[in-house]
């Protein structure tokens, strides 16, 4: 089992392993395999003056696949602002990334994660499994997942580190995006564990706001949870939701009275330009 396993992280290696064009200075990488998602490296890279971050995936994961039936790998590069590179610089050293030995340890239902340190002739490297937020390598990881969401725009993308959230236990799965359109995106898996902290998000939206609720990438929810939903809609007169099929069952079971349901944000949102 072992050996496949290592043949296994080996192949994600070699598909998601990006050379170089350009000489390194300094740079950060976690490649990730998570149990249930498609595997996805992060990386930060210093070359002279300029930061990149790239993201590289699958459409599927690797795991799943026969060789020679692989599934289709994708990457989105994008420059760093100077100010962002010197912000994720700063407190990468501050970490002292070449110093970071976690203890090893694994488990079936979670995340394990291959990290590199580069800078300049100097490597280091550390293996983790589900690392704590608060731990020196949860933060090393956590250093590198915050740049990606300031960076990132392709859908996949974003998915992806919508993906990587719980594995990271990082709280409730969701976001607020501002815009012409409000827009609450919950995403993941929603537990009664975020019971609370949904009601609080919950309860700072400006009831008089036209709110769009996405939840085009959930893919399950406790059904503890709904009550929670079911005072939260009659709050809002103008409220439209974005729904994946598993999350329009879940609203549908709820007993939602009369809810407005899209297959699509764009939709859902012209909608509710249009009912202002």
């Amino acid at each position: 089992m072992a050996d496949f396993v290592d043949r296994y992280r080996q192949r994600v290696r070699n598909r998601l392993s990006q050379t170089e064009s350009e000489p390194i200075g300094r740079m950060a990488e976690v490649l990730c395999f998570p149990s249930f998602h498609a595997e996805t490296l992060l990386r930060v890279t210093e070359k002279s003056d300029k930061t990149t971050f790239r993201l590289l995936t699958f459409s599927s994961r690797l795991w799943y696949s026969e060789e020679g039936k692989e599934p289709r790998r994708f990457q989105e590069t994008v420059a760093v602002s100077a100010d962002q590179a010197n912000r994720f610089w700063e407190s990468m050293s501050s970490l002292n990334p070449r110093a970071l030995c976690p203890r090893k340890a694994f488990g079936l239902d979670g995340m394990s994660i291959s990290a590199t340190y580069r800078q300049g002739e100097s490597e280091s490297h550390f293996e983790t499994w589900r690392p704590a937020p608060e731990s020196p390598e949860g933060e090393y990881v956590g250093l590198i997942y915050r740049l990606a969401w300031e960076v990132v725009q392709t859908e996949t993308s974003i998915e992806r580190l919508e993906h990587l959230h719980q594995y990271l236990q990082l709280g409730l799965p969701a976001r607020v995006i501002e815009g012409d359109v409000k827009c609450l995106r919950l995403f993941g898996s929603l537990t009664s564990l975020n019971e609370s902290a949904l009601r609080t998000t919950f309860e700072s939206l400006d009831r008089d706001d036209p709110l769009l609720v996405d939840m085009t990438n959930l893919e399950g929810m406790g059904t503890l949870l709904y009550s929670a939903f079911l005072e939260f809609s009659p709050r809002h007169a103008l409220l439209a939701w974005a729904v994946s099929k598993n999350a329009r069952q879940h609203i549908e079971l709820m007993g939602i009275d009369n809810p407005i349901l899209f297959d699509s944000v764009a939709d859902a949102a012209e909608w509710l330009r249009q009912h202002q």
